[in-house]
């Protein structure tokens, strides 16, 4: 993806990468997660829209499908055997990477 390069193994944002800034609003600082995972069709990884700009990596055969999505450019893939999506934390949150099922 164009957001991201591969830095000794792992996935880092680009500097500069900013998320959308349409859905800043009077409580979005309170948004700890926001995965909208757009992206190309195939990708593996995402950054998610809240402040934070987690990285998300998908694991099993989890990808990112541009031929169905209802908003953005793509949608989450999951064939329901092994898939699941986990979110690298940055360095000033308290919560260990975390996986959602």
């Amino acid at each position: 993806m164009e957001n991201f390069f591969p830095d000794l193994g792992r996935l880092t944002v680009r500097p500069g990468y900013q998320p959308h800034t349409n859905l800043v609003g009077e409580d979005f600082s309170l948004v700890s997660l926001l995965a909208n995972f757009d992206g190309t069709d195939g990708a593996t990884s995402s950054v998610d829209e809240s402040e934070n700009t987690h990285v998300l990596i998908f694991s099993g055969d989890a990808q990112l499908d541009t031929a169905q999505k209802k908003f953005g450019t793509a949608s989450l893939l999951l064939d329901g055997t092994g898939d699941y999506v986990r979110a690298l934390m940055s360095d000033d949150s308290n919560s260990e990477a975390g996986s959602l099922p």
